[in-house]
Parts: C-alpha cells; sequence; structure tokens
C-alpha cells in the first residue's frame, strides 16, 4: 500500500491514498504500544511520517513527527525524539498552533532531561511557561511549574524552585484537582523544607 500511495501517477489520488494510510498506520502503531511492543509501533510510525509527507498536509507530517518523537523516546534514542520534536515545533510555530507548540517543548525538555542536558531543558519548559501562560493552557502551565521546580530543586537552587511549585500548587487549585493539589502540597512542602535545611547547614 505504501509503494502504490508513492508511486500514483495523480497527485490528488495520492495525497488521499496517502492521508488514509496515515490513520492506518497510526491506528496499528497505537495499538503495538499499547501491548508495549515499542520497537514494532517506532517502525510504524515511521511508515506513518513517510505518508504524511507524501499527503503535503504540513499539519499532519508536525503531528506524526510528535509522535514517532515519543516512540523514539521511549526506545532511549533521545537524540532522533529531540530532532522529531523540532520539526513538530517549528511546524506549530508557522500554524500558530499554541497547544502543539506546548506539547512538542515539553517532548522536548522531556528529552534534553533524559540526555542530561538540564540548561535545555530548563529552556524549553520556560518557553513552555511562557506560551501556555499566553494560551491560558492551566494544565500545561501547571506540568511546566512542577518540572522547573523540580530541576531547579535538584540545582540545589531552592528559592527558584519554591517559587515556582508556589505557582503549580495555585494553577492545581484553579484547575479544581484535588488528587494534583494534594501532589502538589506535599512536593511544595518538600521543597520549603530542602530550602531549610540547606539554609540551616550554611549557617552551620
Amino acid at each position: 500500500a505504501l509503494s502504490i500511495a508513492s508511486s500514483c501517477d495523480s497527485l490528488p489520488l495520492q495525497i488521499k491514498s496517502a492521508s488514509r494510510l496515515v490513520n492506518v498506520y497510526k491506528t496499528l502503531a497505537e495499538a503495538c504500544e499499547a501491548d508495549g511492543k515499542h520497537q514494532e509501533a517506532t517502525g510504524l510510525y515511521e511508515r506513518c511520517l513517510h505518508c504524511a509527507r507524501l499527503s503535503k498536509d504540513s499539519t499532519l507530517e508536525g503531528q506524526t513527527c510528535h509522535r514517532l518523537g515519543k516512540a523514539k523516546h521511549s526506545m532511549g534514542q533521545y537524540q532522533e525524539a529531540i530532532e522529531l520534536q523540532k520539526q513538530y515545533l517549528e511546524i506549530c510555530k508557522t500554524h500558530d498552533d499554541r497547544p502543539g507548540e506546548s506539547a512538542a517543548r515539553a517532548a522536548l525538555a522531556h528529552s534534553y532531561e533524559a540526555l542530561g542536558s538540564t540548561a535545555e531543558a530548563i529552556k524549553q519548559l520556560e518557553n513552555l511557561l511562557s506560551v501556555a501562560n499566553d494560551a491560558g493552557e492551566l494544565p500545561a502551565q501547571a506540568s511546566a511549574c512542577l518540572n522547573l521546580g523540580l530541576l531547579y530543586n535538584d540545582r540545589g537552587e531552592y528559592d527558584k524552585s519554591v517559587e515556582l511549585l508556589e505557582q503549580h500548587f495555585d494553577l492545581a487549585r484553579q484547575l479544581g484537582d484535588r488528587k494534583l493539589i494534594d501532589s502538589a502540597r506535599v512536593i511544595l512542602g518538600m521543597a520549603r523544607g530542602n530550602g531549610k535545611f540547606s539554609a540551616y547547614v550554611d549557617l552551620v
């Protein structure tokens, strides 16, 4: 089917066939992911991306880059995941797709953190927080504040960590998610405790 879509003489027919194949491969890949077959899912997403590019639909291509990037991350192929998420990010910026940009930056931060590139992960999360704030995306803001707060805590920058985790707690209350509120309260308490302990150690 993939070779038929690629070699079709009629461009409109090629585009239509490729678009349909994207949905077929995506469905199969999602089923593999649900079964924990990540390598098979990755191969199917790669076919999905090839078809998305044949379809001439940049939005579809971007979404497929995002899915393949996440699949690559799950396989530990972080650099490849980053390149795919960068492609998705550029497509989202072209279409002024703020939710998509938020998703791309969150995925980039995740992969950069996995590579040990904490500074780059922080940069992506700070950009994500700004985009999510402009778009009024409370869940994305809350997630960005949480992840930033934890990264700054790991770096020993406790004042900055507490400031961000306080924002996370406030956003959790705005969302009205009881489970998220309880988790945010515990994490904030631990961060405040780390800050006080560090200050005590500095004194003695």
